[in-house]
């Protein structure tokens, strides 16, 4: 019998509220509740972040009608490709898709060269007004672009390559200036000089993943005798891949998704981003209200289809990336 007891008493102490059966009931029952609200805060977010996308294609693939019909909510009772198909027509697909192409990929190589090469300045070089000319690059990240709108404009405008045509008009009379307006070099010439969209955000990108690398690479290249341009374009480009994907998934996508600047450079609707910006305008008149929206979603959903598909393919390294950056 005492042993029986003894065995009793064991057995309780294990289920008591001090025991481990207990405790490991307690773990368990934190940890399912941990899971359950870390679930329930990541469906939420992604919600929040796929409810546009959701709402865009339900519209985009349903008759106008069916807009005010209470009993559709999601998904449509018919779908139809018609509204993208009309769309692609109304905006003039083919000829908006590659201007918007060319402006975003040839403005993104030209600004990840120079941008990389000021940031590399920046990092290792030292030369008076170094500071003053690095605040003039934070300055441009903070400053907005409406502020300095006029000064652009008249600069595209009345291009006279950088001062010289006004010189030559002190001494002729006329000032040599061409027109860059309406041109794809309104857009490709700011890039080229790491001036283009968000190009101070670049340099400063650059600028802070060469300061964090090794001295001593460039000494041993240096004593290897490597002047400056071996020594960036064999050790350092090949090493600054991280920062160049960044900048260059980031400059594409702003270059895509830009309306402020192309409108400022181009008259007419020039580039995707334009095109399905000025839809409502150019439809009020012929379009009823509910038809106009369904033309603005579709409209939007192929816009954001190539970037999105870029984004898929690339999304693993842009994230490792970011990463090696150094960005906190």
């Amino acid at each position: 019998m005492e042993t029986i007891n003894i065995l009793k008493r064991k057995i309780d102490y294990l289920f008591s509220s001090e025991g481990i059966f207990n405790s490991w009931a307690r773990k368990k029952t934190s940890r399912g509740v941990t899971s359950i609200l870390r679930t329930y805060i990541i469906v939420c977010l992604s919600f929040v972040v796929l409810y546009p996308l959701f709402y865009m294609i339900s519209i985009a693939f349903r008759d106008a009608s069916e807009i005010l019909d209470p009993a559709v909510v999601w998904i449509p009772k018919t779908w139809t490709i018609d509204n993208i198909i009309e769309t692609m027509d109304k905006v003039n697909y083919k000829v908006t898709l590659t201007n918007s192409a060319f402006n975003a990929l040839v403005s993104t190589v030209f600004q990840i060269i120079s941008c990389s090469l000021a940031g590399y300045g920046f990092a290792r070089f030292n030369f008076k007004g170094k500071k003053i000319f690095f605040a003039g690059v934070l300055l441009s990240i903070i400053v907005p672009m409406q502020t300095v709108a006029i000064p652009m404009f008249m600069q595209v405008k009345f291009f006279d390559f950088f001062g010289i045509g006004t010189l030559i008009g002190l001494f002729t009379g006329i000032p040599m200036n061409i027109s860059l307006y309406n041109t794809p070099w309104s857009m490709l010439l700011p890039a080229i000089l790491g001036n283009g969209i968000r190009g101070g955000l670049y340099i400063y990108i650059f600028r802070q993943f060469f300061r964090g690398m090794p001295m001593e690479l460039e000494d041993a290249a240096n004593i290897d005798g490597c002047g400056f341009i071996s020594t960036f374009t064999k050790i350092i480009v090949p090493l600054a891949r991280p920062p160049m994907l960044v900048v260059f998934i980031l400059s594409v996508i702003w270059y895509w998704n830009d309306i402020f600047i192309s409108s400022l450079f181009y008259s007419k609707a020039q580039t995707l981003a334009m095109a399905v910006d000025g839809m409502a305008a150019r439809f009020a008149l012929e379009y009823d209200i509910y038809q106009v929206q369904v033309f603005q979603q579709a409209g939007c959903l192929l816009m954001i289809i190539p970037v999105l598909v870029m984004y898929l393919f690339l999304q693993k390294y842009f994230m490792r990336s970011i990463d090696q950056t150094g960005l906190k």
